[in-house]
């Protein structure tokens, strides 16, 4: 008996110990309702339910209509049973997409593993597709389609599928009648769940880089703010602990449904201050007392601008008050700057927008 113990701890161990358990990492779902409305198309039997999936049109990663997806207690999504938006039973489609970014590192054996995405609830149709180096205009696996049959759990191995690196997952949900949701979107390696990346209540924020130089595990340079200065809007900044304090974040929820929220300063030297878009597009410390209308310090997280970055508890925060616009740091003070195709490309500009969050008790 005690062999048998011993060998099953000794099981366990391997099992966690694989570097697919330990550094395959998921980033945080989002939500998207479609750009093309309600489509007519009929589906009177499984060969049109199939052939629905071809009319729809995912959208662009960098989309501005996606959001923060709600989630369960256990953090998986939870599209529940919604408005209806088809009026004709079978003769309508309306289309929802989720999507979530999957980095797999080169250490990882896909080929001796499994690598899963599974539902436990789908209606009327859900498919998943997969984008990576080998497949940059996405496909999808066949057989992996869940179409009338709410609840029966489906899974599906993705080995063969995904590439080592960056891949973006992106679930099609389909309604064409009475009832439309999505629910627990779970991956797992090996059988084992990998929770998605999620911002917690309070933290820190670290740089991910500084002067073009990356620190993967976090920069000595915090969102920090200076007491010295005197201003009325005290600008953030990026400074060593010695140089500044250390801003000590909390996440507040403004406005659940569409994921935004504040970043509320807790330690800022007078209460209900947040860190707030200037007109100048310089980030400051400003008070927002609770029943303020401004949105000028409201943000959606986002996946890390650095895509290297995701799952790695890097996030980005994209202004609400000046859209497709991103929080970053600029000869050490923040800002805000446009998510252009240009600045996409530029790796200082995508490292200076991604910040690597630190959990606080």
């Amino acid at each position: 008996m005690k062999t048998l113990h011993t060998t099953v701890i000794l099981l366990l161990i391997l099992v966690f110990l694989n570097p697919a358990f330990a550094q395959v990492r998921v980033g945080a779902w989002e939500i998207h309702e479609g750009n093309e409305g309600v489509i007519d198309f009929a589906t009177p039997d499984m060969a049109a339910r199939v052939a629905a999936f071809g009319k729809a049109k995912i959208p662009a990663e960098s989309d501005p209509k996606w959001e923060t997806a709600k989630t369960q207690a256990d953090g998986t999504v939870d599209y529940p049973d919604l408005g209806e938006n088809v009026k004709r039973c079978a003769q309508q489609l309306d289309f929802t997409y989720f999507q979530t970014t999957v980095n797999i590192p080169d250490n990882v054996d896909l080929k001796n593993s499994t690598f899963t995405v599974s539902f436990d609830k789908a209606d009327d149709g859900a498919r998943i597709y997969f984008f990576n180096d080998t497949h940059k205009n996405g496909s999808f696996k066949e057989g992996s389609d869940l179409i009338l049959n709410q609840s029966k759990y489906k899974e599906v191995d993705l080995k063969y599928q995904l590439a080592r690196g960056e891949n973006r997952l992106v679930i099609v949900q389909y309604n064409q009648c009475t009832k439309n949701s999505l629910r627990g979107i779970r991956v797992k390696v090996n059988s084992k769940e990998i929770p998605p990346t999620v911002l917690p209540r309070k933290f820190s924020l670290h740089g991910y880089s500084v002067n073009g130089n990356r620190v993967e595990k976090g920069s000595n340079y915090w969102i920090a703010y200076n007491p010295k200065e005197q201003d009325k809007f005290v600008k953030g900044r990026i400074l060593s602990p010695q140089n500044g304090t250390v801003m000590q974040i909390e996440k507040v929820n403004l406005d659940e449904a569409k994921g935004i929220v504040g970043l509320k300063v807790m330690n800022a030297p007078e209460p209900d201050t947040y860190l707030a878009v200037a007109d100048d597009y310089s980030v400051v410390m400003a008070k927002h007392p609770p029943q303020s209308t401004s949105n000028r310090h409201m943000f959606k997280i986002r996946q890390p601008e650095e895509k290297s970055a995701t799952g790695l508890d890097f996030v980005s925060f994209e202004s609400i008050m000046r859209p497709n616009h991103f929080l970053r740091h600029e000869g050490y003070v923040l800002k805000v700057t446009p998510a252009t195709d240009a600045n996409r490309k530029n790796v200082v500009y995508r490292q200076d927008a991604s910040w690597l969050f630190e959990p606080m008790n």
